[in-house]
């Protein structure tokens, strides 16, 4: 069953135009309500009225009974929804919960033409929130660019999918602003539009969400299908960590990607995330400089030699391995006296607020969320303290590694492109 939804105003024609392009089962009509206030006739007598209400012609007094007469409709082939003239919030009240209702169980036209230009927003807002629905017009001639002359009536459809990807275009770009792609992405693949900045978008949104859960190989394959929409310094980067094997620099890239992951989720809130990953972020770099810079050492699997040496800073586990923590690494750096030696015993107090922090977490050993101040404690002292010596060690002073975009790229065209038919070629 087809339903078609109609605004009325103060011309009957658009109205027959739509009913009898669309062949709907059952008609609403969306029509004003009386103005007590000026004691004005609302459109609803257009299908309500006794006697004469409609008019033949543009200048001629009412000589034509009311719409369902003139198109000999039964009681429940339609009905009423009347709304107040200039309020499109009260109409979009009253209209979204029935349209949806009716979407639900049939195809729905929704023909914006007549009635005030309230009545027309609010129910081409319904729509457009909306699935199930399509979009209608009638247009034609108009005299002197005041109204469509009677008999020049044409029913156009609008298509609903592009109003309704502008209409949720905003709402990728705020999940964009949080780094939040994954929303990015089940927002895009609703659209239900063919545009192509839209697939773009989704493919970036994609290809960054891979990237924000360090699926590396993933993210390089969705973000080199689009590398134009890339920044270069993204693109190089990706594709030095979706590398099989690692090695001292990109393991340090992936260091460094931890803490930018760290600091979205900062932007989110979500602090007790951001201060681990902040933390796994220290606790790595200790690892990098053992195992680089100091012979392959490993803390989870420690060496006979280095057991033996440092029994102070080991520990066997339930596998029989000899293992430290953070701790314990950064004290066997210090003693190993290489690149970081100066940073460990210039930090050997002061780290240890790193490690309160992280521990108080309810993610870790503690009962309560880590405040935002809090992890602006930890992010400080980590940026100010630890992380310009790793970086020195690292890159020497210069990262490559930029944070993920939280804005469309600057290149990207946001606009539909209009699918024209291909010219005939003439005849030799």
């Amino acid at each position: 069953m087809k339903v078609l939804y109609c605004t009325v105003g103060g011309s009957h024609q658009p109205l027959l135009e739509t009913i009898d392009f669309h062949s709907p089962d059952h008609i609403v009509f969306v029509c004003s309500d009386d103005d007590p206030a000026s004691g004005t006739s609302g459109t609803h007598k257009l299908i309500e009225g006794p006697g004469y209400v409609c008019r033949s012609s543009y200048n001629s007094p009412p000589d034509l009974p009311n719409i369902p007469t003139q198109l000999g409709l039964s009681q429940d082939a339609y009905r009423v929804i009347r709304v107040a003239a200039d309020s499109p919030a009260h109409i979009l009240e009253k209209l979204l919960p029935e349209l949806r209702q009716d979407a639900a169980h049939s195809p729905v036209v929704a023909d914006y033409t007549g009635g005030t230009k309230s009545m027309s927003a609010a129910l081409m807002m319904a729509a457009v929130q909306t699935d199930n629905v399509t979009l209608s017009l009638v247009t034609g001639t108009r005299a002197q660019h005041t109204r469509v002359q009677d008999g020049d009536e044409a029913v156009s459809k609008i298509d609903t999918t592009q109003v309704r990807a502008f209409w949720w275009l905003d709402l990728v770009e705020q999940a964009w602003s949080r780094y939040a792609y994954d929303d990015a992405v089940r927002i895009l693949k609703n659209t239900g539009s063919s545009a192509p900045f839209l697939r773009q978008l989704l493919q970036l949104s994609r290809g960054y969400a891979a990237w924000d859960r360090a699926d590396y190989a993933e993210a390089y394959r969705r973000l080199y299908a689009t590398p134009t929409l890339v920044e270069g310094k993204l693109m190089g980067t990706i594709a030095l960590l979706k590398k099989e094997g690692l090695d001292v620099y990109t393991e340090a890239c992936c260091i460094y990607d931890l803490y930018l992951a760290a600091l979205r989720r900062a932007k989110n809130g979500q602090y007790d995330v951001a201060t681990l990953q902040l933390y796994r972020a220290f606790e790595w770099i200790a690892q990098w400089t053992l195992y680089y810079h100091h012979d392959k050492i490993e803390t989870g699997k420690v060496k006979k030699e280095i057991v033996e040496k440092y029994k102070d800073l080991v520990h066997e586990n339930h596998k029989g391995l000899y293992v430290m923590g953070s701790y314990q690494a950064w004290l066997l750096i210090e003693r190993l006296d290489g690149p970081l030696a100066p940073l460990a015993r210039a930090t050997k107090t002061s780290r240890l607020t790193l490690s309160e922090i992280r521990n108080d977490s309810m993610l870790a050993h503690g009962t309560t969320p880590v405040s935002r101040a809090q992890f602006s404690q930890m992010r400080t002292y980590f940026e100010d303290t630890i992380l310009p010596d790793f970086v020195q060690v690292a890159f020497k002073g210069k990262v490559q590694s930029k944070q993920l975009p939280n804005e469309f790229p600057s290149n990207l065209e946001l606009t539909f492109s209009l699918q024209m038919p291909p010219k005939k070629q003439k005849a030799d």
